[in-house]
């Protein structure tokens, strides 16, 4: 997937309603991903990994994409929500600033050409352009006449929270695993965030490090496309989760 950045606020309430690149989080209501920055947006075409039959078997989504968000960690989260500015805004949800408490889920609904990004942190520390990002989009590929929908959590700028999006009750997208707990971070911001050190290196082929457990099921790196979820959530709904209590992704060493 090539990406998109965007930047503002996504509110959370307390029930319900692409090759990554470095996309940082920028506050502010009803933001837009800024001119000149690297997006995260629609594949041009499927993945190799997309055989003919499964494209066959795909079929046109509904005519909205609903993204659930819902918080299991023990303490409260913000989001950040940006769009692509030549791509519609969403059709229901609230970009205004706000904190998804423990427990509490937010959600949301896309048109067909949207495209954004979430960006997540524990509420105690400040959003940063060094945090765990769900992005998706849900756009026409070059060769179909129909939307795809196309999702990936995305630790390429730097991890913050473990997350998984699932589709139709199975994980697609992400990894549960607190990756604190798991090793030492080299480059520690100070605000809930691991910065990652390839997250411009196009050459890298394996995560750095502290980032490894979760290779190829989050992106971990620019070039880790095993993390895309492109074509599984024709379905229409998008279920993410954050935490190490989500159930984990099969892609999950």
């Amino acid at each position: 997937m090539v990406s998109i950045l965007f930047t503002s606020l996504f509110i959370s309430f307390t029930s319900s309603v692409l090759a990554s690149a470095v996309l940082p989080a920028v506050t502010g209501v009803e933001g837009v991903i800024p001119s000149g920055m690297v997006t995260l947006g629609p594949r041009p075409t499927p993945p190799p990994e997309i055989a003919g039959s499964f494209r066959a078997a795909l079929g046109p989504g509904p005519k909205y994409v609903t993204i659930t968000i819902t918080n299991k960690r023990d303490d409260p989260i913000s989001t950040s929500h940006a769009r692509d500015p030549n791509t519609p805004k969403m059709v229901s949800g609230n970009a205004n600033p706000g904190v998804i408490p423990a427990g509490g889920k937010a959600e949301f609904a896309v048109p067909t050409g949207w495209i954004g990004n979430v960006a997540i942190t524990p509420s105690r520390y400040k959003l940063t352009n060094d945090i765990t990002l769900i992005e998706a989009n849900y756009v026409i590929p070059d060769g179909y006449s129909y939307a795809v929908a196309d999702v990936d959590v995305s630790f390429v700028n730097g991890f913050s929270v473990a997350a998984v999006c699932s589709c139709d009750n199975k994980g697609v997208t992400g990894c549960n695993k607190n990756l604190w707990n798991l090793g030492k971070c080299a480059n520690n911001n100070g605000q809930g965030g691991c910065v990652n050190p390839l997250r411009s290196d196009k050459s890298a082929t394996q995560a750095a490090p502290f980032f490894r457990p979760c290779q190829h099921a989050a992106w971990t790196y620019v070039e880790d496309g095993a993390a895309d979820a492109w074509g599984l959530c024709q379905s229409g709904h998008i279920a993410c989760c954050v935490g190490p209590k989500c159930a984990p992704n099969p892609k999950q060493s």
